[in-house]
């Protein structure tokens, strides 16, 4: 059982993955703007954290103890850096769109699953 929450953590950084590359897609798809979807794709943040989601997600599947390091790191990193964006063009009197509170939920489920007792535990490698 206690394995189990190093791979919940796992798909919880390959939903991330599919969230981000897929709101771009989606986005796309809904108003046909090329150039917004060639400008989101050569973002270098994009493919960071889509790597680093991908690198961590894999790692956390191998329950390797530097994965979990990662994953922390990244989550409060993606965490800060969305603060500021957030409060800017939310404030504090209404919530963001669904794609944004949906990468803001998956990555504190993503933190609160890393932060659960037995995950690192569980990553021995």
């Amino acid at each position: 059982m206690i394995h189990d929450r190093a791979r919940l953590a796992s798909f919880t950084a390959l939903g991330y993955i599919f969230v981000v590359l897929g709101g771009i897609a989606l986005h796309f798809l809904n108003t046909g703007e090329v150039y917004t979807l060639k400008f989101s794709l050569l973002l270098p943040s994009t493919w960071t954290a889509t790597l680093v989601a991908g690198v961590a997600a894999w790692g956390l599947w191998h329950r390797f103890r530097w994965a979990w390091w990662l994953g922390i790191a990244a989550a409060l990193f993606q965490l800060v850096r969305m603060s500021p964006w957030l409060y800017l063009h939310h404030g504090m009197d209404r919530l963001p769109g669904f794609g944004p509170l949906l990468v803001l939920v998956l990555l504190l489920a993503f933190l609160i699953t890393l932060l659960l007792p037995g995950t690192k535990a569980a990553c021995t490698r």
